[in-house]
């Protein structure tokens, strides 16, 4: 549903969700080959994405998340001096946007966008019903026609799983906090779309855990056509007040 949303805005939070998850995929590539150009290009889309959203900084604690498991617990510390290497450089390409930040912070009580969130907004955010349901019954359909042994061995590493839970609930959970406790009134869920990456990335391993490689591929789709032609959907469509903010 939110991809839907995205798409067809003139904003640029698609390609901002496109850098996100460029930069996870790099993080990830670098941490597997430990090789210095997935480390330049973790580097650039980082940066691209911050400056393509503030907010979508929000991210980087999915990547600490990602580094504790993989060198703290996993232990494997090959070459991490380049990441202090790494990280310095997107400060440095994201330093000019500090004045900006600081502005808009001491600005925030007249930075109100939104009315303040509900608790069952965070929830329905997270994992909303149409998701659910659209998934819970292409499911149902590929049990009943399309069951197929799981392939083994194909289990996601601890660090890999870690950064997809954190980048799925972190964000969004932070800015409802802030948006329920303080003056800021930021829970916008396009504000924190990147987390789709990370519950999109579980439910695809989910599918493929639960189904199998080919009958995984089919329990997506139809679950995307259960999703998108859900009737409730389309009498909820149109243009609200957020798409005016």
């Amino acid at each position: 549903p939110m991809a839907l949303q995205l798409g067809y805005q003139a904003r640029p939070y698609s390609l901002a969700i496109a850098a996100a998850a460029a930069s996870c995929w790099t993080l990830f590539c670098w941490a597997a080959t430990r090789d210095r150009r997935w480390l330049v290009w973790y580097v650039l889309s980082s940066a691209f994405t911050v400056y393509l959203h503030y907010l979508f900084g929000l991210m980087f604690l999915a990547h600490a998340v990602f580094l504790f498991f993989e060198m703290a617990i996993c232990r494997r510390t090959t070459r991490w001096h380049e990441l202090v290497l790494a990280y310095t450089a997107i400060a440095a390409l994201v330093a000019p946007l500090v004045p900006i930040l600081m502005h808009m912070a001491r600005e925030s009580r007249s930075l109100i966008f939104a009315l303040k969130p509900a608790i069952q907004e965070l929830p329905d955010f997270l994992l909303p019903s149409t998701v659910g349901a659209g998934l819970v019954l292409a499911g149902l359909l590929v049990h009943w026609r399309l069951q197929e042994s799981p392939r083994a061995g194909q289990s996601l590493s601890l660090p890999l799983l870690a950064m997809l839970v954190t980048l799925w609930i972190a964000g969004p959970v932070i800015v409802f906090v802030l948006s329920y406790t303080t003056p800021l009134r930021i829970f916008i869920p396009r504000y924190f779309s990147y987390s789709e990456i990370g519950l999109t990335m579980l439910l695809a391993y989910a599918g493929y855990s639960m189904f199998g490689s080919r009958a995984g591929r089919v329990w997506a789709l139809l679950g995307m056509a259960a999703i998108t032609a859900n009737p409730l959907r389309l009498v909820a469509s149109g243009v609200g007040i957020d798409e005016l903010r």
